[in-house]
């Protein structure tokens, strides 16, 4: 096993800083920037960088200020990582972009992209990520997993996707301390559980109408009763005269739970007000005007979703206003 490794980048200016990160990356990995591109804003560079190799798996838990990275089509010379990509977006927001296909991620949520294809990843806030390569000789023999129906964002907060990425965050984090006898067990322990994660996932399942219906009502009772601060999975049951079991079932093919859709809907509907009102809401009024309880969670939740606080939030909508056309 390759000694856990860290890189810390401190107030680089964004080209210089985007550039020794993504060489740094490379490095590690094998491979030359020859076929990246990417782009930083104007604010400085600042990023954290860990990796372990283990076995035949490479593992990045990173995190850094905004920037995008665009692997190019092949080019003679150019050698393509080979292999597959999983990560999961623990902060921040991010697109990935492939084969002419957007998926956005948020908090809590994971994606699976094929390495040696053109992409691009736009980090479009301060983020944090954990990110596992896995080689291309591991699919070789798993006819049942099927890249097309994993890329899209999936759920890391219930199930064989909680289970998994628990069980690799407690890895990277003990890894100086598993014995090099062990490398090779824990590595294949990874690899089985990823792999049956994403068989699981490539079944593409169709709903039922009765199933669409019930999805229905949920959306629609969400958008009517986000000003509710008691708005739950339980009140939805009861006021919709069904079982939680049956608004869970609805939603099993959805990237996010129920109660995690309330939250995004009315944080997004947080920042549409914030964007087109003409004067700065009070916070207090904000948070209480859509449903929740105290400015506190109100706060933490805007923060956790949009990666800032929505006083930030505010300002960086004025400053935009403000800007000459």
């Amino acid at each position: 096993m390759r000694q856990h490794q860290c890189f810390k980048f401190q107030s680089a200016p964004a080209a210089k800083g985007v550039h020794e990160w993504l060489s740094m990356w490379s490095e590690l990995i094998g491979r030359t920037t020859s076929s990246l591109e990417w782009a930083a804003g104007n604010m400085a560079f600042h990023g954290r960088m860990e990796f372990i190799e283990l076995s035949h798996l490479k593992i990045f838990w990173a995190s850094s200020t905004p920037f995008s990275v665009r692997r190019v089509a092949a080019s003679p010379g150019v050698s393509f990582s080979r292999g597959i990509k999983v990560m999961l977006q623990l902060r921040g927001k991010t697109s990935v972009v492939q084969h002419g296909k957007t998926v956005e991620l948020g908090q809590g949520q994971w994606i699976c992209y094929d390495a040696g294809s053109p992409y691009e990843v736009i980090n479009q806030s301060d983020f944090e990520q954990i990110t596992l390569m896995v080689p291309r000789e591991s699919l070789a023999v798993r006819h049942d997993v099927k890249m097309a129906p994993l890329f899209r964002a999936h759920g890391a907060e219930t199930g064989l996707g909680k289970v998994f990425w628990d069980f690799l965050k407690n890895v990277f984090k003990e890894s100086d301390a598993i014995d090099p006898q062990c490398e090779s067990s824990v590595a294949s322990a990874v690899e089985g559980m990823l792999m049956q994660l994403l068989s699981t996932l490539s079944v593409v399942h169709t709903p039922t109408p009765v199933t669409q219906d019930v999805k229905s009502l949920i959306l629609q009772h969400i958008n009517d009763n986000l000003h509710d601060p008691e708005l739950s999975l339980e009140s939805m049951a009861h006021a919709l005269g069904t079982t939680k079991r049956t608004l869970h079932r609805a939603f099993v093919h959805e990237n996010e739970s129920i109660s995690e859709r309330i939250w995004r809907v009315r944080i997004e509907r947080c920042q549409a007000v914030i964007e087109h009102a003409s004067t700065d809401w009070s916070i207090t009024d904000l948070a209480f005007s859509h449903g929740f309880k105290d400015a506190a969670h109100f706060s933490r939740r805007f923060k956790q979703l949009a990666g800032v606080s929505p006083r930030a939030y505010q300002a960086m909508t004025r400053q935009l206003a403000e800007r000459p056309a």
